[in-house]
């Protein structure tokens, strides 16, 4: 079978088809075809159209695929503009932010311990009065040194240490109410400066100052233990070692990280508040 698919003829004679290959059907018919527009590719049967069609139609669609490739591009250019903005406004915030934070820091190192207790609580009594306070006008109650002396016999002096520094706290909280000081965070006059408590601050009445003394500590103690024999009859047998672990205990409790933590605390609720 012989077949012209321009044409759509089909013969089973080969001589036909050769006078069909040469006829001028054909020939019109191939030549027109071939006619094929360079821009869009679109192939036209008669000449007409495809001059009619190179001279208007798609000039104007040349036309309009160039604005949108124009537009597209330039829509582009846009968006990676607009990325390259944030990009930057991001890096800009991210130094800012670690520029915030270093001045933090350098303000905290700029306050020290003894700075911040004399701005945050200056009105705190001071140790000398605290401690003519508690051996005189505000003792330990019977019950505080029931317990004191159970928390010794049963456990030894750490625990009398950990209660005695709550007894304490809530002592010296009295003794500045009674003089109409009221304080958001209840405290002692002494605070621990470092972790092997090889110093700490005490309140004077010219401030907080650095002390190494373990002087005034001492009395505390030794005045915890006369109020428990004058209300019990009976002392407690503390031996240097034994009033150093409770010393030792007073100044962890009273460390400065757990005051600086709710003074950093009241500081959130009045920004909340405000």
């Amino acid at each position: 079978m012989f077949e012209c698919i321009t044409c759509n003829y089909k013969t089973s004679s080969k001589f036909n088809f050769n006078r069909h290959i040469e006829s001028v059907k054909h020939i019109n018919l191939i030549s027109n075809h071939i006619k094929k527009c360079d821009n869009c590719g679109k192939s036209f049967t008669h000449m007409s159209s495809y001059y009619r069609h190179r001279k208007h139609i798609c000039i104007n669609m040349n036309t309009t695929n160039q604005q949108n490739n124009i537009t597209q591009q330039n829509n582009i250019t846009q968006q990676n503009n607009i990325t390259q903005q944030n990009n930057i406004n991001q890096q800009t915030n991210n130094v800012n932010n670690v520029n915030n934070i270093n001045i933090n820091c350098d303000n905290r190192k700029i306050l020290s311990k003894k700075e911040i207790l004399n701005i945050n609580f200056p009105e705190c009594i001071d140790i000398d009065t605290f401690i003519d306070n508690f051996k005189t006008s505000n003792k330990l109650t019977y019950n505080q040194t029931k317990t004191l002396l159970e928390n010794y016999q049963s456990d030894g002096p750490k625990a009398f240490g950990c209660n005695l520094y709550h007894y304490l706290k809530t002592n010296c909280d009295e003794q500045m109410r009674s003089i109409g000081i009221i304080q958001n965070i209840k405290m002692v006059p002494f605070i621990n400066n470092d972790n092997q408590s090889r110093s700490y601050l005490e309140k004077t009445p010219d401030g907080w100052k650095y002390t190494k003394t373990l002087d005034k500590l001492k009395k505390l103690v030794i005045i915890s233990n006369d109020q428990i024999y004058t209300h019990h009859n009976q002392m407690i047998p503390l031996s240097c070692k034994g009033e150093n672990i409770i010393i030792h205990f007073l100044l962890k409790s009273s460390d400065y990280t757990h005051l600086e933590t709710q003074i950093q605390n009241i500081e959130k609720d009045k920004k909340i508040n405000y």
